[in-house]
C-alpha cells in the first residue's frame, strides 16, 4: 500500500491551522509504507520511520511542537481569558494592547486589576518566546518586523556561592595606567537596571555584564517560585530568567529560601533581555542582550541612626552595615571571577522588595566595595526607576556613592549651667500654690530667718567682715543684724 494518512481530529481545525502545511512544520503526515512488517528488523524500521515522520523538520519549529502552550502557563492564560483576553500566542500581541494595560495601571478605576493582567501578559509572551525559540521585533505584523532567534538564551544555568573565590580565580589586575575606574559610581535615575544593561550591551556586545537583583531574607515569595507571573519584578517579565527559576532548585540541590537564608548568592549565567521598558509597552528587542543575574539576600528592616543626630539615613548598628558589605563583597568577587566587565545594580534594599535600608548607608557601602574591586570591575552602575521613593534622597545618594563621607553628628547647643538659686526660683514658680519669693533660701547673702540679704559692708574694728549664712562673721564673732 502507498501509505496511511493521519486524520485531523474532528472539531480541531484550529490545531491543523496552527500546525500548518507539512512543508512548514512536519516533514510528512503520512507513515511510509514498508514491506518488512512481520519481522523484528521490520518492526524496528517501521517504528523508526514513523518517529522520523513526526519529527519537526529543520525548516522551522512549529508552535505545537515547541510547547508554546506549556502546562505551567495554564494558570496565567486562564486569568487572561477571564479578563476577556483570548489571545493564544502572546508573542504576536499588538504593542497597542499592552500599552492599554500600562495606561490602565495608572488609572484609579482599574489600578487593582490592570497590574496583574499586565504581568501575566508579559510573562506569558516572554515564556512563549523561550519555548518557541523566537519572536518578532519590535512586534508581529508591522512593516519592518524581523524574526529574532533566542533559543541560545532560553536555558540559563544557576549555581550558588557561599564563600569568596580564591585569589587564583580572580583575573589579572590591570596596570594602573589602564585603569578605567574614574573614581565614582555612575548613578542613573528613572532607569531600570535592565535598561542600563541593554544600552551598554547595544553599544558594545563584547562586554560581559552582570546585573544584581535582591530580595529580603524573610520574603515568603522565596519559597514559591511557581506563580512568578503574579510578580511585578521586571526581571521575571522581560528576560529569560523564569526559565532558570523553574529548575533552580534542581540545579542547586537545595531550597532557594534556605540558600538565601544562609547568606549565599545565586549566580545565573546567560540570561537574555528580550523586552524593552514596560512603561513604553515592553517592545521586543531586535538584539537581545545577554547578561548574568546575581540574586543576593538582604535583611528587611535594619536599625537606622538617631534622627536627633541627623543620622536617620545611615545605619544605626555596625553589624547591619557589615552584613550588607559582606554580601556585596561576595557578589563583586564572583562577578570578577566570572570575568565580568560591568556591574549594574539597584540601590539595594532601599524602599523596595519589602526592605527599608537607610539609603545613604547603602550608598557608602557600595562606594567602598566598588573602590575595592575597581581593578576588576572598572564600571559600576546604580540605577532605579522608583520615582516616589528616590525623590527625597537620590541626590544625596549620588553624592555619597561618589565618595562624600559620613557627616559628623549634629551637635546641639549645650545647656548653660545656671546657679542653684535660679533653678530653685524656677522650681518654686513651677509648683502650683507655692508662694513666689524674689530670693531663695540657698542664695548667698540671705539669712535663714526672713530671707534678708546679707550685708557686705559690715565692719568690726575697722575691717570688713563677710557673713556666712547664719549671720556669723568669718572670724567667728557673730551678731544678728
Amino acid at each position: 500500500m502507498a501509505g496511511v494518512t493521519l486524520p485531523t481530529p474532528a472539531g480541531n481545525s484550529h490545531l491543523a491551522a496552527k500546525l500548518g502545511p507539512p512543508s512548514s512544520g512536519f516533514s510528512s503526515y503520512a507513515r511510509p509504507a514498508t514491506s518488512h512488517a512481520g519481522t523484528s528488523s521490520g518492526r524496528h524500521s517501521a517504528r523508526a520511520s514513523g518517529i522520523a515522520a513526526l519529527r519537526p523538520s529543520t525548516a522551522g519549529p512549529s508552535q505545537h511542537a515547541q510547547g508554546v502552550r506549556s502546562p505551567h502557563l495554564s494558570q496565567a492564560l486562564l486569568e487572561l481569558q477571564r479578563a476577556g483576553l483570548e489571545d493564544e500566542d502572546w508573542r504576536k500581541v499588538a504593542l497597542r494592547k499592552l500599552m492599554d494595560l500600562v495606561i490602565a495601571c495608572n488609572t484609579p478605576a482599574s489600578a487593582k486589576e490592570a497590574p496583574a493582567l499586565l504581568s501575566s501578559a508579559l510573562y506569558v509572551g516572554t515564556v512563549q518566546a523561550c519555548l518557541g525559540g523566537s519572536y518578532w521585533a519590535p512586534e508581529f505584523g508591522v512593516p519592518g518586523a524581523t524574526r529574532v532567534l533566542c533559543h541560545h538564551l532560553s536555558n540559563p544555568v544557576s549555581c550558588c556561592y557561599r564563600i569568596p573565590p580564591s585569589q587564583q580565580l580572580l583575573p589579572k589586575r590591570k596596570p594602573p595606567s589602564c585603569l578605567e575606574w574614574p573614581g565614582f559610581v555612575t548613578c542613573e535615575a528613572d532607569r531600570h537596571p535592565l535598561d542600563v544593561a541593554s544600552k551598554l550591551y547595544g553599544d558594545n556586545p563584547e562586554l560581559h555584564i552582570a546585573v544584581i537583583r535582591f530580595t529580603s531574607t524573610h520574603d515568603l515569595r522565596n519559597k514559591i517560585v511557581a506563580n512568578v507571573h503574579r510578580t511585578s519584578e521586571q526581571t521575571m517579565l522581560r528576560t529569560t530568567y523564569p526559565q532558570a527559576l523553574g529548575r533552580m532548585e534542581c540545579e542547586l540541590q537545595a531550597s532557594v529560601a534556605d540558600t538565601l537564608s544562609d547568606g549565599a548568592i545565586i549566580y545565573t549565567s546567560d540570561v537574555g533581555i528580550l523586552r524593552g521598558p514596560i512603561k513604553e509597552g515592553a517592545a521586543w528587542a531586535r538584539k537581545p542582550a545577554k547578561v548574568d543575574v546575581i540574586w543576593i539576600p538582604v535583611d528587611g528592616f535594619p536599625q537606622k541612626g538617631e534622627a536627633k543626630l541627623h543620622w536617620q539615613d545611615w545605619y544605626g548598628l555596625e553589624s547591619d552595615e557589615a552584613l550588607l558589605r559582606s554580601t556585596l563583597d561576595l557578589s563583586f568577587s564572583w562577578a570578577a571571577a566570572r570575568g565580568c566587565d560591568v556591574l549594574v545594580m539597584p540601590p539595594v534594599g532601599c524602599s523596595s522588595h519589602a526592605c527599608g535600608h537607610p539609603p545613604l548607608g547603602v550608598a557608602r557601602v557600595i562606594y567602598e566595595v566598588s573602590k575595592r574591586y575597581a581593578t576588576y570591575l572598572p564600571k559600576v552602575y546604580v540605577a532605579s526607576d522608583c520615582k516616589a521613593s528616590q525623590s527625597e534622597w537620590w541626590d544625596d545618594f549620588t553624592a555619597v556613592a561618589n565618595g562624600r563621607p559620613k557627616p559628623d553628628a549634629y551637635v546641639q547647643v549645650p545647656p548653660i549651667p545656671l546657679p542653684p538659686w535660679v533653678l530653685a526660683r524656677k522650681a518654686a514658680a513651677a509648683s502650683p500654690g507655692a508662694p513666689f519669693s524674689k530670693t531663695s533660701p540657698k542664695r548667698p547673702g540671705a539669712t535663714l530667718a526672713g530671707n534678708r540679704p546679707r550685708s557686705l559692708g559690715a565692719t568690726a574694728g575697722g575691717r570688713c567682715m563677710l557673713m556666712d549664712y547664719t549671720g556669723r562673721s568669718a572670724g567667728g564673732a557673730g551678731y544678728d543684724r
